[in-house]
């Protein structure tokens, strides 16, 4: 057994649940998690600012109204679309990209249905 990333390491043949260093990351670091619900443990003060900077937001939004609103629409709408364009544009300007959307539409054209499309693209290769 290897040293966890908490600094623990279990000694013997004991079956303990296994926990990954992501795991461990979260509720240690990032959520700060006490050991049961009867222990509230301290403010994790990073997620509260969150949580308030999050209220705030939403008490602005009501208190300008619906007009103002509607601005935002419009940037929240649109710039997924702009982001995906520009990550298209870089994706197809990357080395190898050439190959990528000829196996992609190799693959394609042999009119493999459901699940034999994958199997049809790894044959491709």
């Amino acid at each position: 057994m290897t040293l966890w990333e908490n600094g623990t390491c279990p000694e013997g043949n004991i079956s303990i649940p296994v926990q990954s260093t992501s795991e461990q990351y979260w509720d240690l670091v990032a959520l700060q998690r006490s050991s049961s619900l009867d222990e509230t443990g301290p403010v994790v003060w990073h997620l509260a600012l969150c949580l308030l900077l999050g209220w705030l937001l939403i008490a602005a939004a009501l208190y300008k109204g619906i007009k103002s609103s509607g601005k935002v629409v419009y940037f929240t709408t649109t710039f997924p679309y702009v982001v995906l364009l520009i990550l298209l544009i870089r994706g197809v300007t990357l080395e190898g990209a050439r190959d990528g959307i000829e196996l992609h539409i190799g693959c394609a054209r042999q009119r493999c249905g459901g699940m034999q499309r994958y199997r049809c693209c790894i044959r491709c290769r």
